[in-house]
């Protein structure tokens, strides 16, 4: 357990906590542009995207390639769409 910790640890300050900065960014900016509605959670978003990604890797070990992807971000971006501005 003590490894799988220290793993933990290593791998989220030098890789998940940059993307999610990253896409923290990106949201954001949607935001600003008005593609997304002011006071939307983004960290949620965040969540329901990785969260996805790393079932499907640690859990189910189903592929996850470029269509998936696609399926993944259409299907949460519908699922927001009140979200979305007009």
């Amino acid at each position: 357990m003590e490894i799988q910790n220290a793993i933990l640890t290593a791998s989220l300050g030098s890789t998940i906590q940059p993307c999610r900065r990253e896409a923290w960014g990106i949201l954001e900016k949607s935001v600003e542009r008005g593609e997304l509605k002011t006071g939307v959670d983004v960290g949620l978003y965040i969540d329901l995207i990785y969260g996805t990604v790393f079932y499907r890797m640690l859990v189910t070990g189903e592929v996850m390639d470029d269509a998936y992807v696609e399926v993944l971000l259409d299907s949460l971006f519908d699922g927001i769409g009140y979200f979305l501005a007009e």
